[in-house]
């Protein structure tokens, strides 16, 4: 994913990135490789989406990125969440492949 960002007649611009699921986790990415360049994220908002604790708490702890909400749909009988590891991803595969037939 390529980020391009011009500010018009000086103003600054506003970047908000939103992600559901594995979408969640390009968003997160791009906002962290966006902020490592010098760039600002204003708002990333991760829905259902399966990041690391520590990706997400290396987000949270960059200056650089304004607001993080994480929206996690579990009781909606969606098993992917913010901050699961690997062992629970794996179980949850299941759950998620029931979904499908």
């Amino acid at each position: 994913m390529i980020l391009r960002f011009s500010a018009i007649g000086g103003e600054s611009v506003q970047l908000n990135l939103i992600g559901y699921s594995y979408g969640g986790l390009q968003a997160a990415q791009a906002a962290a490789d966006y902020v490592e360049n010098g760039g600002r994220v204003d708002h990333l908002v991760l829905i259902g989406t399966p990041i690391s604790t520590e990706l997400l708490n290396k987000l949270k702890a960059n200056s650089n990125i304004g607001n993080i909400e994480v929206i996690d749909l579990t009781g909606q009988g969606d098993p992917i969440r913010a901050g699961m590891g690997t062992g629970e991803l794996i179980r949850s595969f299941p759950e998620l492949a029931a979904e499908f037939t």
